[in-house]
């Protein structure tokens, strides 16, 4: 693997800032400054920035159901609660793909990026089921037919296709 990724994979940064660290001449890999970020790393290499060796973390795969008022995001100043804490050692992973703070839902946490790249870039075509429930008095046909036009029309780019929209009773808050 290339050293940049190697040092994305290790928690040091984004894939992009490891290119910078590298460029920079912060980073050592067999005990010599390397500043070409695609130079090859092996399993046995040593890698050191600032000089502090890094070591690489096990991939790491958490489905978390995430409640209302917490952001999923990794960081976010407006945002009292964000994802990755509610996750022991959370910091070093990322969500794949987005929920608004005030919805609940499954999202995937990861610190491999190959694969939330997989399943979030729409050139791959993972198809994305969204469901939502609104209390049908607050919903007009009109807003319906918007929605399921809206479903139709958006093409491949889109975020997800409702299969279906139909009004139905909103769960009793207790």
């Amino acid at each position: 693997m290339s050293l940049a990724v190697y040092l994305a994979r290790a928690g040091v940064g984004s894939r992009r800032s490891c290119d910078e660290l590298v460029r920079e001449g912060r980073v050592k890999l067999r005990g010599e400054i390397v500043t070409f970020p695609r130079e090859s790393v092996g399993p046995e290499d040593e890698v050191s920035v600032d000089d502090e060796v890094v070591v690489l973390h096990q991939l790491r795969y958490v489905l978390v159901n995430k409640p209302r008022g917490v952001a999923s995001t990794r960081s976010d100043p407006h945002a009292e609660r964000v994802i990755v804490d509610l996750v022991p050692n959370g910091r070093i992973l990322f969500p794949v793909g987005r929920l608004d703070v005030d919805t609940t839902g499954l999202i995937i946490l990861t610190n491999d990026g190959a694969l939330a790249n997989r399943l979030m870039h729409p050139r791959y075509g993972v198809p994305k089921t969204y469901v939502a429930r609104v209390a049908a008095a607050k919903v007009s046909k009109r807003d319906l037919a918007v929605i399921r036009q809206w479903g139709r029309t958006r093409g491949r780019f889109s975020p997800g296709r409702p299969r279906s929209a139909c009004k139905s009773r909103a769960p009793r808050r207790r």
